[in-house]
């Protein structure tokens, strides 16, 4: 199972408590206002809150999807990765890919 991250934290207009991927900066607002969790990151994002179920499919293997986009530009998979390949017969309980 995939959670979706918990809701983005406005008060104070403070963004400490928020997640920052890496040494960037850059924090991981979700479309639907929540923090993208590590798991959303590996596996693609949950949609609007949802829980969603996530099988690996024949080859038994999960993948790595590698969603490092923020929500504001179209995600690019590593196409020759073979960890992303390794990600297309997962099963989805809903289409959570954004690309």
């Amino acid at each position: 199972m995939v959670f979706g991250g918990r809701d983005w934290y406005t008060g104070f207009a403070d963004t400490a408590f928020n997640d920052k991927e890496g040494t960037a900066e850059k924090y991981l607002l979700d479309e639907d206002g929540t923090i993208r969790t590590f798991e959303e990151r590996t596996f693609g994002p949950a949609r609007g809150k949802r829980t969603y179920f996530l099988s690996a499919g024949p080859d038994q293997r999960y993948g790595w999807v590698g969603f490092q986009s923020g929500t504001d530009q179209p995600f690019l998979p590593a196409q020759d990765d073979v960890r992303y390949r390794r990600t297309e017969d997962n099963m989805y309980s809903y289409e959570v890919r954004q690309w």
